[in-house]
């Protein structure tokens, strides 16, 4: 989100729209969220959401290189 739009509940009402939304036309058993660890704004987001954290995980780039660790969250039905 734009600076301007944070901290007013946008991204927080998004992900619940989409969860609900999901869940209520798929057939899956959960979604997974995946938030840079920096991120703490939406780890907030996607935890108020019902999303429960799972684990810490690292992404390899290969061609690059370059890692980027990140929270691996869980959310059932």
């Amino acid at each position: 989100l734009l600076p301007e739009a944070r901290g007013k509940g946008y991204a927080r009402e998004a992900a619940r729209a989409v969860t609900e939304w999901v869940f209520a036309n798929y057939d899956i058993p959960y979604l997974i969220a995946t938030v840079g660890v920096e991120n703490v704004a939406s780890q907030k987001v996607v935890e108020s959401c019902g999303y429960q954290f799972v684990d810490e995980k690292e992404l390899l780039v290969h061609i690059t290189g370059a890692r980027y660790v990140f929270k691996y969250y869980r959310k059932y039905r």
